[in-house]
């Protein structure tokens, strides 16, 4: 098992990884997000490799840095966009639309005037947009997106009934 410390630099390394983008260069290089995925995947093995965490690497790389996984979670896993959850970008632009749309008129707010903003005309906005998009269903997410088009290409492929073919017999649990 890994000690506090060792958890501390396994998550500051996860951090790390997780900002990585392939419109973010790592010195002056670019690196695609196949390029970030094994970079990232491969550092986090030789610590665990030279530490002598092995059970650890196995954890990490079954939960976190397959394909699959890593995709659910890192920013390198969208292409050609940085995505805004999770960034200053996302604050910033929050701030700006509190100042243009609720308190355009007060140059410096004060507190008291700023949360009833927030809570009597911005919120109400966000509730709104919240529901359409995640309550009601009126547009899908880009996990959703891609899921349904691996879905299509499933129902499209060939299968030979052999090779799909459940065997109790051979059946293995894990």
């Amino acid at each position: 098992m890994a000690t506090d410390e060792q958890q501390k630099q396994i998550l500051t390394m996860m951090g790390i990884h997780y900002c990585r983008h392939e419109l973010i260069p790592i010195g002056a290089i670019y690196f695609s997000n196949d390029q970030i995925r094994y970079k990232n995947a491969r550092e986090m093995y030789d610590y665990c490799v030279s530490n002598n965490l092995r059970d650890v690497w196995v954890y990490m790389y079954r939960n976190w840095y397959t394909r699959v996984q890593y995709n659910r979670w890192a920013r390198s896993a969208v292409s050609g966009k940085v995505p805004m959850g999770k960034t200053t970008m996302m604050i910033e632009a929050h701030w700006k639309v509190l100042k243009k749309c609720h308190l355009y008129h007060y140059n410096r707010a004060r507190l008291d005037l700023l949360v009833y903003a927030i809570l009597q005309q911005y919120y109400r906005k966000l509730t709104m947009k919240y529901q359409a998009a995640v309550v009601f269903r009126q547009e899908t997410t880009t996990f959703e997106k891609r899921f349904h088009e691996e879905w299509r290409k499933g129902i499209r492929a060939q299968i030979s009934g052999t090779d799909y073919m459940t065997s109790l017999d051979l059946w293995l649990s894990i």
